[in-house]
């Protein structure tokens, strides 16, 4: 889950292990198919780079 200002988005998982980033999100950072993310965890959470 991510908070937007007020707004709290949710992504789910599919069975093959996909998730979708929320459009807002996309918009924000800029987001454009073919984008790279990086996933690490800190203190029990997931940051993607």
């Amino acid at each position: 889950m991510a908070a937007v200002g007020m707004a709290l988005l949710q992504s789910k998982l599919t069975s093959q292990g996909q998730i979708s980033v929320p459009a807002e999100i996309r918009r924000m950072l800029g987001f454009e198919p073919g984008s790279s993310l990086e996933w690490v965890t800190e203190h029990g959470r997931v940051v993607v780079l």
